[in-house]
Formats: structure tokens, sequence, C-alpha cells
């Protein structure tokens, strides 16, 4: 059995607002953080990976 892992967080939004002369033009992006790493961990460790918007809820 492999040693299990839960790594909580790493989850988020970023908003930009972009000029061009008169106009503005605003995005939103989400991003999880950890994605790199958990795909690592997870060949030698049970890991589940829970984003931030997903802790307030569902956090054990």
């Amino acid at each position: 059995m492999k040693p299990r892992i839960l790594l909580a967080g790493e989850g988020w939004v970023s908003a930009a607002t972009r000029f061009k002369g008169f106009d503005q033009f605003g995005s939103v992006t989400f991003h999880l953080g950890a994605e790199p790493l958990v795909a690592a961990l997870k060949a030698r460790w049970d890991v589940r990976y829970m984003p931030a918007h997903d802790c307030a809820t569902e956090f054990p």
C-alpha cells in the first residue's frame, strides 16, 4: 500500500484588464498550480489533490 498525501490549495483565479487606446478588455483565468507536482508524486504515493475552491466544502 502506498503512503497517502493530501495536497490542499494551489488553485486561484487571476483577473486582468488590458488597455489599448481608449478601449479596455477584461479577462479572468483559472489556474491549478500543483498539477505538475501531483503528476510527479503519483508515481510513488497515493495523492489526493484538492484545489482551494473545494477546500471549504470537502476538506476532511
